[in-house]
């Protein structure tokens, strides 16, 4: 179902997280996946792969111009995490958009 900017807007401004890039500010729907690549439970020893996505506005992608490689920050009450984009963003027929994203650290503040 196609959804009108204003829709996906309010959506963003209930659920959403502030995303801050270097020269501007969106809101997205963060999510992980994980996924246990290899188990070894005798001597403790997990390799584990973390898939991290934003949902955001196709809209705020297109008009602030986001492309692979850019960088943004988001902030709990205990941490800041910096977040690289791995790929450019991905679009999709409803006004919605996935960024893949790369966890590049994570701050306590």
């Amino acid at each position: 179902m196609l959804e009108t900017e204003e829709q996906i807007q309010t959506t963003l401004n209930l659920t959403g997280t502030l995303m801050s890039f270097e020269a501007f500010d969106i809101l997205g729907v963060l999510s992980f996946h994980t996924e246990r690549l290899y188990s070894q439970e005798i001597t403790n020893y997990i390799v584990e792969q973390q898939d991290w996505v934003v949902h955001c506005s196709t809209y705020d992608c297109v008009r602030n111009e986001i492309s692979e490689d850019d960088e943004f920050t988001i902030e709990d009450l205990t941490y800041m995490y910096t977040f690289r984009l791995n790929s450019k963003p991905i679009p999709y027929a409803d006004g919605w958009s996935r960024l893949r994203l790369n966890l590049i650290s994570k701050v306590e503040l």
